[in-house]
């Protein structure tokens, strides 16, 4: 209809049909102050019993402006180019550049800054709209740029790296971000000379991991090899200071190769994710108490490690297309011991009944289930709220492992764990 998408099909105005929401509603439409809206695509306000259905203001007495949209300087097109719509109406934009070309920069949207291909303008006047292409560009690494990391730093929306044969490793202080490549909210492609040919792949390798955040799928990974890739942070901390004292947790690492942080879903192509791994870091034992008396600390609960190769998160949807995974692997940490005291110390990750992981018990809770603190798909981890997808993936040898709570300081309590007892890991592959 006039203003929008959810009009009522009527007979009366001029439609084929009667709609079945037409007269279905359980009042009068005056007794619900909606006689002055419409379902109608012409208008006439609502009478009698109420039509069940989204109600608009009658459009004939609302002003019109006119859309005028062109590109400038060539190479691609736009759409519309013309119209006249009502006052307050959103109308989507779309360009399409010829090919080896990319959207610029927009004149007269909503969102000048946006370098996609599609844009809005909000009808509150007669807008003219504009927007122009630039040639897509073509990075070398290491011909133009001495490492990725530069490159990417340079690049606009819709560049091509190109990266040769080698290896691109990044040794901490001798790069900004140590071994982590990161990418957020570029839409650019990262590829290999010959993304089709498994020997280029296998011989262009990044020794690091890539981060990526508020990507789309036009962001772009093919044909590279990302080996020996981690995140790990391994050793048990100190106790912490200070009679009875809980210890403190192991930390908890994600994507040893790729960590999509939050609404990343770029195109993964022709990648090969090889040895690429990720540990959880131990709990510290908790501290006794030397002069007697009291409770024993708590031992620190063990650091969780999920997506040895990959790791998805939060609104991550991305697509692993013709991708191999082959001896990546998980670790989760163990958890610290109890204090020694008058009564000894919880070991780490162990529940029961009477002190689940939620209990005051715990300086540094409240925790998950003890189960969620181990290892966790050896090749990728799916967050609950993203949906990557996988088109003629491989999976091969890849595993988890799971570290063990800790036990409880002396004297013991017989409730409570005098066994090392091992935390079940999940997912070898996924």
């Amino acid at each position: 209809g006039p203003l929008g998408k959810y009009y009522l099909s009527q007979l009366v105005a001029g439609q084929d049909v009667n709609s079945p929401a037409v007269d279905a509603g359980s009042d009068l439409a005056e007794n619900l102050s909606l006689s002055d809206y419409t379902t109608r695509t012409d208008g006439e306000p609502d009478t009698g019993t109420v039509d069940i259905g989204y109600h608009f203001p009658d459009h004939k007495g609302i002003p019109q402006y006119t859309l005028t949209a062109r590109v400038t300087g060539g190479n691609g097109s736009i759409q519309p180019t013309s119209g006249t719509y009502y006052a307050g109406m959103p109308v989507e934009l779309f360009a399409a550049a010829n090919a080896g070309w990319h959207v610029a920069e927009w004149f007269g949207t909503f969102n000048d800054a946006s370098t996609s291909s599609s844009n809005f303008v909000i009808m509150d006047s007669d807008k003219n709209v504009a927007v122009r292409f630039e040639q897509v560009r073509t990075l070398d690494v290491p011909g133009d740029y001495a490492n990725i990391y530069r490159a990417i730093q340079d690049a606009n929306d819709g560049d091509i790296i190109i990266i040769a044969p080698g290896v691109y490793s990044y040794e901490p202080g001798q790069h900004p971000d140590g071994d982590i490549i990161t990418i957020n909210g570029q839409a650019i492609t990262i590829a290999s000379t010959n993304p089709e040919d498994p020997c280029v792949v296998s011989a262009t390798i990044i020794d690091g991991r890539f981060i990526m955040s508020n990507v789309g799928r036009d962001t772009v990974l093919n044909g590279l090899t990302i080996t020996n890739s981690e995140d790990v942070v391994w050793f048990m901390v100190d106790p912490p200071a200070g009679d009875g004292l809980d210890g403190i947790p192991g930390t908890g690492n994600l994507g040893g190769g790729l960590l999509l942080v939050g609404n990343a879903s770029p195109t993964v192509l022709n990648c090969r994710f090889d040895g690429c791994y990720v540990r959880g870091a131990h709990g510290s034992n908790g501290n006794g108490n030397a002069d007697g008396g009291g409770w024993g600390g708590n031992g620190g609960w063990a650091g969780w490690a999920y997506g040895g190769a990959v790791y998805c998160g939060y609104n991550s949807n991305p697509l692993f297309k013709n991708c191999s995974f082959v001896d990546c692997w998980v670790r989760g940490g163990d958890a610290g011991n109890g204090g020694s005291n008058e009564i000894g110390g919880h070991g780490g990750n162990w529940e029961e009944e009477d002190f689940p992981g939620t209990h005051q018990l715990w300086e540094y809770g409240p925790f998950l289930e003890y189960w969620r603190y181990t290892g966790m798909g050896g090749a990728v981890f799916c967050n609950p709220y993203s949906s990557p997808e996988f088109e003629g993936c491989e999976f091969i040898d890849n595993t988890t492992y799971g570290g063990s709570c800790g036990i409880t300081g002396q004297p013991y309590i017989a409730t409570w764990p005098l066994t090392h007892y091992k935390i079940d890991s999940f997912g070898g592959a996924v």
